[in-house]
């Protein structure tokens, strides 16, 4: 639009006024014990000088969010008419997805007491859709008849992958649940974590360890069946599962779409 070359010669704020702003500034926080080497962490500290210079750090600041934000919108907008593409053209080989870490879940447990903090646990939310097909839809206008009009449906799987807040969510571990759904979906079983379906755990590639079992050298073992009993008297719910047939054999590419958040991945770009 031209901003930058009408504001930045406003001769109205490029002046020798006294104008104070906000800037990010590495502080020291500390010193590492082990190495000797002082910690420094950012903070917004507010400044003062001239308007003048206030628009010299503003306009420098600006030329370099321009691009980025340009190339983010770009990528989105693009993204959004590929996935229109396919969905029209009725590719069977790919699928679509959009994840996003959700609030932390509060989990109460048997043993808690009243007043006791619940355990915590971070959230990770994958929504993926494939094999899309059209389908007939009746749509009714005011004034008008009724008129069949055909639109593209997908069929869609929820992931919910649930750890411990201890760890923070990152790209890692976004990376781990996403081949997660893929091999569960192409081949029914899964590679990295443990999750259920209906009550049932699915079968992992190379078999699932118990970390408890680890600690003291014993090989891991089945869940509990639901006939075996707690110290309270109360029965599991829950049971290791058979191999399924993979419900997305074609499976080949993979659109994927996070929240843009790079706080969630650990600063690192993870954009599909």
């Amino acid at each position: 639009c031209g901003w930058k070359k009408r504001y930045a010669k406003c001769l109205v704020e490029n002046t020798a006024d006294l104008f104070w702003w906000q800037r990010w500034e590495p502080r020291a926080t500390g010193v590492n014990k082990v190495t000797g080497q002082t910690s420094y962490s950012p903070e917004f500290v507010p400044y003062q000088g001239t308007r003048a210079e206030f628009m010299t750090e503003f306009e420098a600041q600006f030329d370099l969010y321009m691009p980025h934000i340009h190339m983010v919108k770009l990528l989105h907008q693009t993204g959004k008419l590929q996935e229109e593409r396919l969905l029209r053209q009725g590719d069977e080989t790919v699928a679509i997805s959009i994840s996003d870490y959700a609030a932390q879940i509060e989990t109460p447990r048997e043993y808690s007491a009243t007043c006791a903090y619940r355990a915590k646990h971070n959230c990770c939310v994958s929504v993926i859709g494939y094999k899309p097909k059209f389908v007939e839809r009746r749509v009714k206008k005011k004034g008008e008849e009724d008129v069949f009009v055909r639109i593209p449906k997908q069929k869609c799987d929820a992931f919910f992958g649930f750890f411990s807040n201890d760890i923070k969510p990152s790209a890692q571990h976004y990376n781990m649940q996403r081949e997660d759904m893929e091999h569960f979906l192409k081949f029914g079983t899964t590679l990295h974590g443990e999750w259920f379906l209906d009550g049932k755990r699915l079968p992992k590639v190379g078999g699932h360890v118990d970390r408890r079992n680890v600690r003291v050298g014993l090989p891991s073992g089945p869940l509990p069946s639901k006939n075996a009993e707690h110290d309270e008297a109360k029965c599991w719910d829950l049971e290791d599962g058979s191999v399924q047939t993979a419900d997305f054999p074609d499976f080949a590419h993979h659109i994927e779409r996070t929240d843009g958040c790079g706080g969630q991945f650990q600063g690192e770009a993870n954009a599909g």
